[in-house]
């Protein structure tokens, strides 16, 4: 009986070590996606749920990655800030305004800014005060718009905030998809900003080339490439981390860098990626 004890201790003493580490480090990770519609090489930083996460003073940590990173421009993924009454979204405009301020950036709405920018009887002016103060630079935020960009469409779709409560299961029609964002060019490489990964089967019947999302922050505990938990509180969801494809569509789903509500990530670093965009001849 003494060793089972002394084991559970020294278990839950690695434990919190483990998510103490992770939970304050990322990882620069890059992939590549290649297809015939793609006219010219286009690599870009996808980021996605910084929710204002801070690595050491002033971001410096952050920062100075950042700083290493040579690209064409940028995606954000939304859940850049975090929707409380009172809340203080300083990182998040820190890292938004120095990548505008070196690139291009192309910056979709997370849940977190949709719920501020939906209830402002809750939050007032907090959306309207965050937007405000990201502007600036070389930045486009896509609500539900297009922007062209060396040769590839990047629509940035804007999930209604019913989409996403926890307790219902909700199916996001093409049609919709095709309300908010527009019928896309077959002719042309189709990148989609959609910040749930819950809606594939939709974004893949809409015809998108590659699918950028987050939302589910890697699942938390990451157990052989598995995310243990989704923002619904269901286990092992289908899409909390990588690459995924359905019929022609490939998505992304960033771990993101920073955490809300469960406070802490273990196995799961945040993530930075490097997304080179190559033509095909295939």
């Amino acid at each position: 009986m003494v060793y089972v004890i002394s084991l559970l201790i020294v278990l839950v003493i690695a434990a919190v070590g483990v998510i103490a580490y992770d939970s304050n480090r990322f990882v620069v990770r890059r992939i590549t996606v290649s297809d015939r519609k793609v006219k010219e090489p286009v690599r870009l930083l996808f980021i996605s749920d910084l929710h204002s996460k801070r690595y050491g003073k002033d971001n410096k940590r952050l920062l100075a990655a950042l700083s290493k990173i040579e690209c064409d421009g940028a995606v954000l993924a939304g859940d850049m800030m975090t929707a409380h009454k009172d809340a203080d979204f300083t990182e998040a405009v820190r890292i938004v305004r120095y990548l505008s301020s070196r690139m291009p950036v192309f910056y979709s709405m997370g849940n977190h800014e949709t719920r501020a920018k939906e209830n402002k009887a809750v939050y007032k002016d907090l959306y309207d005060r965050f937007i405000g103060s990201v502007e600036g630079g070389e930045l486009t935020f896509l609500d539900n718009e297009c922007a062209e960009f060396k040769g590839i469409d990047i629509k940035g779709l804007s999930i209604p905030g019913r989409f996403y409560k926890k307790t219902k299961h909700f199916v996001l029609p093409v049609e919709d998809i095709k309300a908010m964002v527009g019928d896309r060019d077959d002719s042309r490489f189709c990148l989609l900003l959609a910040h749930d990964p819950e809606y594939f089967d939709g974004y893949a019947e809409y015809g998108a080339d590659l699918v950028l999302s987050g939302h589910f922050h890697g699942g938390i505990v990451r157990l052989f490439g598995w995310g243990l938990i989704s923002p619904r509180f269901t286990l092992f969801p289908k899409y909390s981390g990588g690459l995924y494809k359905k019929n022609d569509t490939r998505m992304f789903v960033n771990c993101g860098l920073g955490s809300h509500t469960i406070p802490w990530r273990m196995f799961n670093p945040g993530e930075i990626i490097i997304l080179n965009i190559e033509p095909s001849d295939l």
